[in-house]
Parts: structure tokens; C-alpha cells; sequence
């Protein structure tokens, strides 16, 4: 077991004479776990050709993320474990840090299951995907985004794609 797991598991299992700190710390729990999965969600890329995800699609397409509302797909081992169709609506928890950056405050957004994926490895289990602008709406404009490429060569068209669409590189 890991040092980081078994102090998790010491304060999980901490009793406290006042059951509302028990309470705190159990919704502080879930929302952290929450706010990790929704923290997961990655940008896609949207054409089918140019993503080893679009490749990989179980229901649904990568232009079906670019609907009106928050759309999100979900690897088909996430899909599978909490029992979700296609359609359902997601709750997505994002902690929002306060300017004077003493607190967090958890924000809650609805996102559809817009489809699954299987790429058979890890990300099954860990990868949820968005639409670029609807990721913008969640985590707001400032976030810093990481782009990786099969192709080093490529980075500068890139860069200059993303500069003229009004991203800053």
C-alpha cells in the first residue's frame, strides 16, 4: 500500500466526537475525487484522419462534441463501471480557486455523454474528452492547456493555426 494511500485511508477512517466535521470531510472526499476525474478531461483533436481517438470510437463521433450544450465522451471502461448510456447527463465538478487564492470552491456543470472510445490501454479508465470551447466555459480562459504532437515538425504550423483561431502560444 502506498505512504499516500495509507494517510488517506488514517483520516478517512478518523473518528470525530462532532459528526459534522465527519460530514465536511466525507463531501470534501468526494468532491477532491470528483475534481480530479473532471480535471482529466482533455482537449481532442476533432478531425477523425489526425486522431488516434477518432479511430478508436465505440458510439458516437468526435463532431458530435460540437453540439450547443456540454458535451463530453468518456472511455468505455468509465462508461461501463458507472453503468451510463449514451445521452445521460454528467455531473462534473471543477474547484475554482478564489483570487486571494485562500479557498476552493467546488463548481457543478451538466455535461451529455456524447459517446465512448476504447484505445484498449490505461486512458480507458482515466480519459474523458471535450470540445475546445466548451472546455473554456469549465475551467475559464486563462487555464494553460498542453498540446502534444506525433510530429515535432508540425508544432509550428500548429502554433500558428491555434494564434490565428485567438489562442495565445
Amino acid at each position: 500500500m502506498s505512504v499516500t494511500t495509507m494517510i488517506g485511508l488514517r483520516y478517512y477512517r478518523a473518528r470525530s466526537t462532532n459528526g459534522f466535521i465527519s460530514l465536511v470531510t466525507m463531501v470534501s472526499f468526494v468532491g477532491l475525487v470528483l475534481g480530479v476525474m473532471a480535471l482529466v478531461v482533455v482537449v481532442s483533436v476533432t478531425e477523425k484522419d489526425a486522431s488516434i481517438l477518432g479511430q478508436s470510437m465505440v458510439s458516437g463521433e468526435l463532431k458530435d462534441l460540437q453540439g450547443p450544450d456540454l458535451e463530453l465522451m468518456l472511455g468505455q471502461s468509465i462508461v461501463r463501471r458507472y453503468g451510463l448510456g449514451i445521452g445521460e447527463s454528467i455531473s462534473l465538478v471543477v474547484p475554482v480557486v478564489s483570487a486571494s487564492g485562500g479557498t476552493v470552491k467546488p463548481r457543478l456543470y451538466r455535461a451529455r455523454l456524447a459517446g465512448t472510445f476504447a484505445m484498449g490501454s490505461e486512458l480507458d479508465h482515466r480519459l474523458g474528452v471535450m470540445h475546445l470551447p466548451d472546455l473554456q466555459k469549465i475551467a475559464g480562459e486563462n487555464r494553460v492547456m498542453r498540446i502534444t504532437l506525433d510530429d515535432i515538425f508540425m508544432a509550428p504550423l500548429v502554433a500558428q493555426q491555434l494564434q490565428s483561431s485567438g489562442y495565445r502560444v
